[in-house]
């Protein structure tokens, strides 16, 4: 008896070595893989890492590492103690998420490959290439979709941590990846169909509510995969007969009181883009443009992310890059112009200039499909990118892309609407700060606002100012601190008791606006207070598409708002 007691202790010794072993390759393979995520998520970041070996290196290592953390953790010898009370949920939830990171290496090398096979043609074959990114796309998110990250309870706290982290990094690749399905099922629709749309060139210096002021025009027609914009023209000259353009009751009842209309540079008051884009083709078509299908935005982020992967065009003798497109525009051209005979229709052709030779460029197709799509990902994230389209269908992928312009109930969004009739925007700095406590009626919410008017002295008249009948000084900023609220605030209230110009609802938020003046290196700080219902769960801070970005901080994290934020409650 004690003999076989002996041997019954051996093994069991045995077993526990063995198991421990194995607990320990499993342990240090993961920790492999996990840096080999990492390796790989910062390759995907950096620009041109998809035209490398590296990532799909780092992919492949990790998914090796990560699936040998798997079958060491979940290897026979190792099974019993995952009913081992406490520590058995822990070696369960390891397994789990090993299994988890594998399938995340595995669906992200897949799609890669997918990816790297789909380079762009010239010609019909682009919409075919469109509709398989789109497929690539649906099948990577139905592959994360099923990924079990195992128990998510009584972890420790390294393991509860690299659990939450997994979770919301899945959220944000399925979150990205629909809108890499969506927007390119829309594209394919665009360029595959004979569609015409109207282009409207946003400046970024002369902000409007989520977007820069419409100054330049044109139509691009699209058909067989190819594209094709005309000549812009400057707003002023497209005029629709008086009162052929009316404005939605909503939006008349807020802003009606600017006037005109049928001005393309009155469009955007509101952030909505939903409403503005409708009103735009009807300025275009009732001025004898012709009909359109669609309405689309670009500003110079937008261009440069074009330019990010087609590379530097030419115009004049000017070389126009991702580098400096934006300065480019912004300010020497400027610089160029002054004192010139009719520079602001000069000023304009230039913009017209840059964004058709942008635009042949994506139409030449020698680019990095992949690198495009994630330099328009982001520049739609921030709004630099807006599309909208009569076909329901086709609005619906744009919606779901991102690319609609939209707001919801949830949304909180902080625009400075530039009143000046100048090009300060790029020197005004906005600093946000987000403050909430829950009240006896809801959640009381703050939000203040620092405005820094830093206009060089050196900057051309036409930037600076003053407009002619303004009033203002050379550098003075004047413009109108508009917030978009949730739909369910009440009791908003800016301190101090300023001017409220505008006031009510707007779709699904409520909007309030106050004047604000700056002069050349001065700052200061508006506030608003509003309460939101109890049982709200999240408010969505929504960018702005500002340059440069506006900065918000809220629970400790501090943010530039190039794409949403969602705050917890």
């Amino acid at each position: 008896m004690r003999r076989w007691r002996r041997v019954a202790l051996a093994a069991v010794a045995v077993w526990l070595l063995a198991a421990t072993v194995l607990v320990g390759l499993g342990a240090r393979a993961a920790l492999d893989g996990r840096r080999a995520l990492l390796a790989a998520q910062r390759q995907a970041g950096s620009a041109g890492a998809l035209r490398s070996a590296e990532l799909t290196g780092d992919l492949v290592r990790a998914e090796r590492s990560l699936g040998s953390a798997h079958g060491y953790l979940a290897s026979p010898l190792v099974v019993p103690f995952r009913y081992v009370p406490v520590a058995g949920r822990q070696l369960r939830s390891a397994i789990s998420l090993a299994g988890a990171g594998a399938e995340i290496a595995r669906t992200g090398d897949r799609a890669l490959g997918a990816t790297a096979t789909a380079g762009f043609a010239a010609g019909g074959d682009r919409v075919q290439q469109l509709t398989a990114l789109a497929a690539v796309a649906h099948d990577a998110d139905a592959s994360l979709a099923g990924i079990d990250l195992g128990p998510g309870d009584a972890l420790i706290g390294p393991l509860a941590r690299a659990r939450a982290k997994a979770a919301a990094q899945i959220v944000d690749a399925r979150d990205a990846l629909a809108r890499a399905e969506a927007g390119a099922s829309g594209a394919a629709s665009m360029l595959g169909g004979g569609n015409r749309y109207l282009v409207l060139a946003a400046n970024s210096g002369e902000m409007r509510a989520g977007s820069g002021m419409f100054l330049s025009a044109g139509a691009m027609q699209t058909g067989g995969g190819a594209l094709h914009l005309g000549e812009m023209t400057t707003v002023g000259q497209i005029v629709p007969p008086a009162g052929s353009v009316r404005w939605p009751d909503q939006l008349e009842s807020l802003w009606g009181w600017l006037g005109r209309e049928s001005d393309f540079r009155n469009l955007m008051v509101s952030p909505r883009f939903d409403v503005s884009a409708p009103l735009a083709a009807q300025v275009w078509e009732r001025s004898g443009k012709g009909a359109v299908d669609g309405v689309l935005v670009i500003d110079p982020s937008m261009l440069r992310a074009v330019l990010s992967a087609t590379g530097p065009v030419q115009v004049d003798g000017t070389t126009y890059s991702a580098a400096n497109v934006l300065d480019q525009l912004m300010v020497q051209q400027y610089k160029q112009l002054t004192g010139t005979r009719d520079a602001q229709s000069q000023r304009r052709e230039v913009l017209s200039q840059v964004a058709r030779a942008a635009f042949d460029a994506l139409d030449g197709g020698k680019w990095d499909p992949v690198v495009l799509a994630r330099q328009l990902g982001a520049a739609a994230q921030g709004r630099h990118l807006m599309v909208w389209s009569r076909d329901p269908a086709v609005n619906e992928h744009w919606r779901k892309a991102g690319l609609s312009g939209e707001l919801d109930a949830n949304s909180l969004m902080l625009n400075v609407v530039n009143v000046g009739g100048n090009k300060l925007d790029q020197f005004l700095h906005v600093d946000a700060t987000v403050a909430r406590t829950t009240g006896r009626s809801g959640i009381d919410m703050v939000v203040s606002v620092k405005l820094t008017n830093s206009t060089p002295v050196d900057v051309p008249q036409y930037v600076a100012g003053p407009f002619p009948g303004s009033g203002l000084r050379a550098g003075e900023y004047q413009g109108l601190v508009s917030f978009s609220l949730p739909g369910d605030a009440s009791g908003a209230r800016f301190d101090g008791n300023p001017p409220l110009v505008v006031g009510g609802s707007d779709g699904p938020t409520q909007a309030f606006a106050t004047k604000v003046q700056l002069q050349r290196g001065e700052s200061k700080t508006v506030v608003i207070r509003f309460t939101r219902r109890a049982t709200a769960r999240t408010t969505v801070v929504e960018p702005s598409a500002r340059v440069p970005a506006t900065v918000w901080h809220a629970d400790g994290a501090t943010w530039q708002d190039d794409r949403s934020r969602r705050i917890e409650h």
